[in-house]
């Protein structure tokens, strides 16, 4: 590769993990409430106000399952399924 080809690509990967930086910031600093998780039910991500609102350290939520902390979340469903809706309800 040409060295303006290489320094092209260190620049692409440095502004995409800019982007993700601050939209990670973004997400942890909104109002409402943002939860991810991963397909096992998960928790990897959880908003500053969603941590506050649980009344939880910052990080102290994630690797566990949604449902120890928000106890009625069908957000496993969702990130398995696509559904939040039980199969054996499903249309």
């Amino acid at each position: 590769m040409d060295k303006i080809r290489i320094e092209k690509i260190r620049w692409d990967r440095s502004v995409s993990a800019l982007c993700i930086d601050a939209l990670i910031a973004i997400l942890y600093n909104v109002y409402k409430g943002v939860v991810c998780v991963d397909t096992e039910g998960r928790i990897t991500f959880l908003s500053r106000s969603n941590e506050k609102f649980y009344n939880l350290k910052p990080g102290e939520a994630i690797g566990k399952h949604v449902t120890e902390i928000v106890k009625d979340s069908r957000l496993h469903n969702l990130a398995l399924r696509g559904s939040a809706v039980p199969s054996k309800f499903a249309l």
